[in-house]
């Protein structure tokens, strides 16, 4: 499992086609958003939720988010997916596409 912390608006990309973003804290609880791009037509889907510590979301059956803590400004998260699934900060996945695209 690869553990991340979030502040609000910060994302997290999993793969190419799922997004977490953490709307907001108010401690005992987080709102999450997951974003999706699913079917061949790469429609999004979008699941808003208030998630406690502890809470576990999966996404098809094969990557996992777990809540791991809500602590003040920020949202422990664990996601647990396929070693070939790129998991990235949005922030370092922004800097990896700058890179190609200047090579």
């Amino acid at each position: 499992m690869l553990g991340l912390k979030r502040r609000i608006g910060e994302i997290v990309r999993i793969g190419d086609q799922i997004s977490l973003t953490v709307l907001g804290i108010s401690v005992p609880k987080a709102r999450l958003r997951i974003t999706a791009l699913v079917g061949a037509a790469k429609d999004p889907f979008e699941l808003t939720m208030m998630a406690h510590q502890g809470d576990t979301q999966m996404i098809g059956d094969r990557i996992q988010i777990v809540v791991l803590e809500i602590d003040g400004m920020e949202v422990g998260i664990g996601i647990h997916a396929p070693p070939n699934v790129p998991i990235d900060r949005e922030e370092v996945r922004l800097r990896k596409q700058a890179t190609r695209v200047t090579m």
